[in-house]
């Protein structure tokens, strides 16, 4: 009967002796004896540690625009040198752009709120600084072809903020200049108009001090005066008071009015220049009467006419009182007839 070998292992076809042909059991007993002196133990296999499953990385949480810090590779071999390498040059990028955000988002926040400001009518800190124009003086106005300058005006401009400032310094300096020179002048009118009133002030004085000496003097001769003028309907104007005023025959002037108030009536009802013709006149009739004395009246006017021409003569005005002269034409053509002749005279 033939024999089919038992397999054996690697191990025990190396270590174990051919099992001998014969005695199938002696044999067998004996190969068992041998194979299990001569075969050496095979240590038992520690059984293998399990290797941790990667883990995968959790990408970090960061703030926006806050360089991302990645675990240094291992330095050791050349694909870690390359990685680490590879690695800074991307961070050294990242780094930059997010620098670069950050100096585009600052700009863009300063000039908003520089823009917000100037919408507000304040004068940006950011800017540029600029001359404080002065206070305007009451009732100055701006030139209209010098308009303040406005952002709008600088937008095609390469730094239109810039522009719009230094354009806002020198207008500035030029209102403030013509500021200066409108105080000034006003100040000038003012101190004019000052000096005139306090002259006019003077000669008032002078001339009320004056009136009232020669209504003084007046009154010595016609103690009747003030109760007559307290009685009398004679009327008079602001124009016709100034003439009396400065007349030298004012009390007679008055006087006469008072007898003759409808005459009064008639010169306040003329127009301002004619008051003053008139009340000239009168002033002009009493200048050849005494200053003082009990008549109220006016010089009687002669009635006679003038000595007839002599032969031969040039033809001349005839000469008349001027007083005697009612038409206000009349009177205006005599007395540059007399200024003629005493001219050529």
């Amino acid at each position: 009967m033939e024999q089919t070998p038992t397999p054996t292992t690697a191990a025990e076809s190396v270590v174990a002796p051919p099992m001998p042909v014969g005695d199938e059991t002696a044999d067998f007993d004996q190969w068992i004896e041998s194979r299990g002196t001569e075969t050496p133990e095979t240590p038992a296999r520690e059984p293998a540690e399990p290797e941790p499953e990667p883990v995968a990385e959790t990408p970090a949480v960061v703030a926006a625009g806050e360089p991302v810090e990645e675990p240094e590779p291992d330095p050791a071999s050349e694909a870690g040198r390359t990685l680490a390498k590879h690695k800074s040059s991307l961070q050294d990028r990242i780094n930059q752009a997010t620098a670069k955000q950050r100096e585009a988002e600052r700009r863009a926040d300063a000039l908003a709120a520089e823009l917000a400001t100037a919408k507000a009518g304040a004068t940006p800190a950011a800017r540029p600084a600029t001359i404080t124009p002065a206070i305007a003086p009451a009732g100055y106005v701006t030139p209209a072809d010098d308009p303040e300058p406005t952002q709008e005006d600088f937008q095609d401009q390469d730094d239109p903020y810039m522009a719009h400032a230094k354009a806002a310094s020198r207008w500035a300096a030029r209102d403030e200049n013509r500021k200066i020179q409108y105080t000034q002048t006003q100040q000038f009118a003012e101190a004019r108009a000052r000096i005139d009133a306090e002259a006019a002030a003077r000669q008032t004085e002078q001339v009320v001090a004056a009136h009232s000496a020669r209504f003084d003097t007046f009154r010595t001769t016609h103690p009747d005066f003030d109760a007559r003028l307290a009685s009398s309907t004679a009327v008079t104007t602001p124009v016709m008071g100034e003439e009396i005023a400065h007349a030298d025959r004012g009390p007679e002037i008055v006087n006469y009015l008072l007898d003759n108030p409808a005459e009064s009536v008639r010169i306040a009802a003329l127009s301002e220049r004619a008051q003053r013709f008139e009340m000239g006149k009168l002033a002009a009739r009493f200048e050849v009467a005494p200053a003082t004395g009990p008549a109220r009246t006016a010089p009687p006017l002669s009635q006679a006419l003038p000595p007839p021409k002599p032969v031969g003569a040039s033809a001349t005005t005839l000469a008349r009182d001027p007083a005697s002269i009612t038409d206000t034409d009349e009177y205006i053509d005599r007395m540059n007839a007399e200024e003629k002749r005493r001219r050529r005279g």
